[in-house]
């Protein structure tokens, strides 16, 4: 066998092309599936002469008798050429700052590819070229925009397990608990979208309905996710799905969403030195159709809006410079929750206990 034989150039096209397909099922890849997928490639003797290459170059290994033979990748696919200095630092980043956003697979096949930046940008340390470029990683952050909370723990092969049904369109076993059931539920699922919202990852998911009628996407914490499991080809993907409507138009994502209404917001803005500071609000929009009319110590802003938790946090987090106007029931559901926060705030503190509760008399 040759051993420590990691150049691509070495390996033909079609192996090549066998180990990139490989790479997308960690878990093995049948062999009867390498050869239907490659058969625009060649015949199946060619097909068998590059998983022969593979196997002899140690890149793939067959398990499993003739007929039910499945090939996995034992390495990762090889970095085709040296990439130049901006690539490099583009490489890099993706791995810094969206690794999650991945597939498993592709990462994988991307880690010569990030090894081989990494090489460059340490390649020569005295040169003036490539200080730059070695500072950039140094020079660029991802921060959510309130207090950073610490996020809760998902296991890394959940992301694997997911990132690989979501990639396929397979389906996935879920044992799910939420924070209000004390069991844990379990069902067929099937993934439609990842995403991540603040220190939180959601699975957005549709599972099989008994009554038939079309299942609405439901968005899963990935922390509440018990176990999973993959299923394999088993449910449809719905092709209507549209990830930047889900997001958008329909509001999922929020806490307990409610209709589209018309806010009317007054926003104070305070004079520091005798200088106005801007608001947040003034270049920050809470809609696409926001207007804004000045006014004398601020203005007067006016959106359509969604009413859900997270907005009424920010109301509540920008009440000392912001009022609400209307819609009037949303006027008076700050005024009660700010009445209350100011009645704890007013109790004594010689009359309550280490725990904050109020002993009984």
């Amino acid at each position: 066998m040759n051993k420590n034989n990691n150049d691509r150039s070495q390996l033909s096209e079609l192996a090549t092309a066998t180990l990139e397909l490989m790479a997308t099922r960690p878990e093995g890849f049948p062999s009867s599936e390498l050869q239907a997928a490659l058969g625009m490639h060649g015949d199946v003797r060619t097909i068998r002469r590059a998983l022969r290459e593979l196997e002899e170059k140690e890149f793939a290994r067959p398990t499993g008798a003739t007929k039910g033979r499945v090939w996995k990748a034992i390495k990762p696919i090889p970095s085709s050429r040296r990439p130049t200095v901006n690539e490099s630092i583009a490489l890099l980043t993706l791995r810094h700052l969206a690794y999650r956003h991945l597939p498993s697979s592709v990462v994988r096949s991307l880690e010569p590819d990030f090894a081989a930046a990494e090489g460059v940008l340490q390649a020569h340390p005295t040169a003036s070229n490539l200080a730059a470029a070695r500072l950039w990683m140094d020079k660029t952050a991802r921060l959510h925009g309130r207090y950073p909370l610490i996020a809760p723990s998902i296991r890394e092969d959940f992301f694997e397990i997911v990132g690989h049904a979501l990639y396929n369109d397979e389906s996935l076993d879920i044992t799910y608990r939420t924070s209000l059931e004390a069991e844990p539920k379990q069902y067929r699922a099937m993934p439609h979208a990842l995403i991540e919202k603040g220190p939180l990852w959601y699975l957005v998911v549709k599972n099989r309905r008994n009554s038939g009628k079309p299942a609405t996407p439901i968005p899963l914490r990935m922390d509440r996710i018990v176990d999973v499991k993959p299923a394999g080809i088993d449910l449809p993907r719905d092709k209507s799905f549209s990830l930047d409507k889900f997001i958008r138009q329909d509001r999922s994502m929020e806490f307990f969403p409610g209709d589209p209404v018309q806010i009317r917001l007054r926003v104070r803005e305070i004079i520091e030195d005798g200088q106005r500071v801007e608001h947040a609000f003034r270049s920050l929009k809470l809609s696409p159709d926001q207007t804004i009319e000045d006014l004398e110590g601020g203005f007067m802003l006016t959106a359509t809006i969604v009413p859900s938790v997270p907005l009424t946090n920010l109301l509540l987090e920008k009440s000392t410079t912001v009022d609400v106007i209307s819609p009037l029931s949303m006027r008076q559901d700050m005024i009660s929750r700010l009445k209350r926060a100011l009645a704890q705030y007013e109790e004594p503190l010689e009359v309550l206990d280490v725990s904050g509760r109020q002993p009984s008399s």
